[in-house]
């Protein structure tokens, strides 16, 4: 039983098919709109840090968000009183009956966002990665002429005096040790 807006494609039930389409399209337009910038990046390293951003780049950034929201509208049900007779039996409850107190929320918001920043270390190393390359002289597609290869950062010791800020030659030591055979 569809809807008149509603279609089946390759298993997904599209709610509001025009609504999701176009945020698709402004989605993708706002990625290309980040493309002349991104180019002009080309003689830098691709480094846009400290670049200020141009009306595309920010066109392109509102589109990415409204493209986002509109294609997930597209993909949210309608509600209808179907669903809504179907959902309105659901009950959740702790399973030895206790009531859930601020307490419990309060544990399972920290464990949501423990995990959220579990889950987004390996994406922060990337961004941070390529400078750190340069800065320890390790060895990457960025830096072809250092000593030691990025894969044995994860293994490099910590500095020696906690309190201070690390020095970039005795982590380059300890990495050089690390990749001698």
């Amino acid at each position: 039983m569809a809807g008149r807006s509603d279609a089946r494609q390759g298993g997904v039930r599209f709610h509001h098919v025009a609504a999701f389409w176009f945020g698709a399209i402004a989605v993708t337009a706002g990625v290309i709109a980040h493309m002349p910038m991104y180019l002009m990046g080309r003689d830098i390293g691709y480094r846009l840090a400290g670049m200020p951003m141009d009306t595309s780049m920010l066109i392109g950034m509102v589109a990415i968000v409204v493209g986002f929201i509109a294609s997930l509208y597209g993909l949210y049900p309608r509600a209808n009183d179907t669903n809504i007779g179907r959902t309105s039996h659901i009950r959740v409850k702790a399973l030895d009956d206790a009531r859930l107190r601020p307490a419990h929320v309060g544990l399972l918001l920290t464990m949501a966002i423990a995990v959220t920043i579990d889950v987004m270390k390996p994406t922060a190393l990337a961004f941070v990665m390529p400078g750190m390359t340069l800065e320890y002289g390790l060895q990457s597609p960025l830096n072809p002429t250092g000593k030691v290869p990025v894969a044995w950062a994860p293994s490099a010791e910590p500095p020696t005096d906690v309190g201070r800020h690390g020095d970039a030659g005795e982590t380059v030591e300890v990495l050089e040790r690390l990749a001698e055979p």
